[in-house]
């Protein structure tokens, strides 16, 4: 069971989900009322978005997984392999690194509602990269809602789509699709 790609792909998501739940309770229970240092914020946030987005594209890809499966059961055991899904892992860390790296440079620590001390929220941001992080959001919102929740539904759509037309009214597999 270990071998299997699913596996690996939810032992990473564990892993993804755990380092969200920590570099928030990290900066918002530890440091909450105190200064925190310039770059352990930074490294803050960006490992909190990094792994909120490692998360959403691991879900798709091991959804993705499961369609071609389904679709092509006789190919997918020569398709999907533990290589090959571990290098799509790091395709997509490589590429969602790529995407949250621009926190190191537009993101600045800042005061929060009106309090003495700084916060590491993302409150202010660098003014030369205003129209940057104006455009940004809606990449963002991009790549974290809108195509991973149409590729969801898509791809969950034709898998419940040919789990029904490989079945017969009886249950029983029909034969279709497996040639």
């Amino acid at each position: 069971m270990r071998s299997k790609t699913t596996c690996i792909y939810m032992a990473v998501m564990a892993l993804s989900d755990f380092c969200i739940l920590l570099s928030h309770e990290l900066i918002h229970s530890v440091w909450d009322g105190k200064d925190i240092p310039y770059y352990v914020c930074k490294i803050g946030i960006f490992v909190f978005y990094y792994s909120l987005h490692m998360s959403v594209a691991l879900l798709v890809t091991m959804t993705a997984e499961k369609y071609i499966s389904i679709k092509y059961p006789l190919h997918s055991l020569s398709w999907i392999t533990r290589r090959k899904c571990i290098f799509v892992i790091i395709i997509l860390a490589l590429f969602m690194a790529i995407i949250d790296g621009h926190i190191f440079a537009t993101i600045e620590p800042g005061k929060h509602y009106g309090n003495d001390y700084k916060s590491c929220r993302m409150i202010t941001y660098n003014e030369k990269y205003i129209s940057f992080i104006s455009a940004y959001r809606w990449v963002d919102t991009t790549i974290y809602c809108f195509i991973p929740i149409s590729c969801l539904v898509l791809l969950n759509g034709l898998i419940i789509w040919h789990l029904t037309q490989s079945t017969t009214g009886d249950g029983t597999l029909s034969g279709r699709g497996f040639v």
